[in-house]
């Protein structure tokens, strides 16, 4: 449903707090609405870490993101871990379905030839074209949109170097992506989950938003 009057005067009110007045992405009222949703209402925490997002989206070039190739951004890095927006899940649901064949990723590939920066920008790259995804349903429909993560981990093998990556690159990498883009995947679904998927929670919590962890849904014979 559209945002109630109550809702578009917070939006407003954080609006003009964070400076983000003529701003294009704080003139989409649902992108400051996901922010006030994501600090629980407080709109004094959420104008100031918008107003730090906004200076990260200058900063980074976000807004021209979706559109950026090669230069700082690591594209050999996809295949290693491929993550897709597949589209809209339902003709009549707003969702937004990405796809990570999360037991497929070359974790060796991961270590040794992935360069941090680049591949940081990368996974931005896909979230602000998320992001624009997200906002053109939610000018379709008016009201809120998201993403629905699918992570497959078929053929997740349990090592040291797994939980390596898991406790260090992907720590880092989910960790600032949830933090600059709160509320933005709406919901996890696990699928094909091998029976060591309690080791493999246990090592993501940390880094994974108290708001997103009821949001995980397991599917599979092993859980």
């Amino acid at each position: 449903m559209p945002l109630s009057a109550d809702e578009l005067a917070a939006v407003d009110r954080v609006r003009q707090l964070a400076g983000g007045k003529g701003h294009p992405y704080c003139e989409h009222d649902y992108n400051i609405h996901r922010w006030l949703t994501a600090y629980g209402g407080n709109e004094e925490e959420t104008a100031k870490v918008l107003r730090r997002h906004l200076n990260i989206r200058e900063i980074m070039s976000l807004t021209s993101l979706p559109n950026a190739k090669g230069g700082d951004i690591d594209e050999e890095a996809e295949k290693y871990a491929p993550l897709t927006i597949l589209g809209r899940n339902r003709v009549n649901d707003n969702k937004i379905l990405l796809f990570e064949q999360s037991g497929k990723i070359d974790l060796n590939g991961v270590v040794d030839n992935i360069r941090a920066t680049r591949f940081l920008r990368m996974k931005f790259r896909t979230m602000e074209r998320l992001q624009q995804r997200v906002e053109q349903e939610e000018r379709r429909q008016d009201q809120q949109s998201g993403g629905v993560l699918i992570m497959d981990l078929d053929g997740l093998s349990l090592s040291t170097n797994l939980l390596s990556v898991l406790a260090g690159p992907y720590r880092i990498l989910w960790g600032t992506l949830f933090e600059q883009y709160p509320q933005l995947i709406q919901q996890i679904i696990i699928i094909n989950a091998p029976k060591f998927v309690n080791l493999l929670y246990q090592t993501c919590i940390p880094f994974i938003p108290q708001d997103y962890r009821v949001r995980l849904h397991y599917e599979g014979q092993n859980v």
